[in-house]
């Protein structure tokens, strides 16, 4: 997405799904901004180095980067999403509880983040504590400098873009899904054939 210029804005675990291959596929793009200003009048993307600057709250509460709620983001706001994401996939629970309240828990929460390394690899740690920077501006947003993480240090980039591997969870075969409802093949009622005299007895 960073290099087509498109903000996600409610990057979340429910809009990242598996295909069968086992590889990640990002959905639901309705939320999503695209810089107009990095597109020709073909529609096609042409290079610039100014960020789209967008001001809207929309996205998904517990995954929303601090400057969401404050108006005036860019690009940087989806990689704070990827860093809650990433702690939930570690720790195996939100980051955020339900009742979220940003200002409070962004602060309670990063304290506890350093709190807890003994659950992760150190490597993950920092991959996780350099996604979720209160600053933007100091928020790891290259996705280069992602992968060059310690912790991606086995991952062929190259292949995994071309999809050469497969994933290390194959989900199962869709079954398919029936439109009937199994009452409704039941035999009913045996049919009266109505007479005249059947009609005028009843009134």
């Amino acid at each position: 997405m960073q290099s087509l210029h498109i903000v996600h804005r409610d990057l979340k675990p429910l809009n990242v799904l598996i295909d069968a291959d086992g590889h990640l596929v990002i959905t639901d793009f309705g939320l999503s901004g695209v810089d107009a200003a990095l597109r020709d009048q073909h529609g096609l993307f042409i290079s610039s180095k100014e960020e789209e600057i967008y001001y809207e709250n929309v996205g998904t509460d517990g995954y929303k980067a601090p400057e969401v709620y404050q108006g005036g983001y860019t690009y940087a706001a989806d990689m704070w999403s990827l860093g809650v994401i990433i702690f939930e996939m570690f720790w195996g629970k939100p980051y955020f509880s339900d009742d979220f309240n940003a200002e409070q828990e962004i602060q309670d929460n990063l304290r506890l983040l350093r709190d807890i390394t003994s659950c992760v690899e150190p490597e993950a740690l920092e991959l996780v504590i350099g996604l979720l920077q209160l600053d933007p501006l100091r928020r790891c947003t290259s996705i280069k400098q992602i992968k060059k993480n310690r912790f991606f240090r086995d991952i062929d980039w190259r292949s995994l873009e071309k999809k050469l591997t497969k994933g290390p969870v194959i989900p199962p075969p869709a079954q398919p899904v029936g439109t009937w409802k199994e009452a409704l093949t039941l035999p009913g009622p045996p049919l009266i054939l109505m007479t005249r005299w059947h009609c005028s007895a009843k009134w």
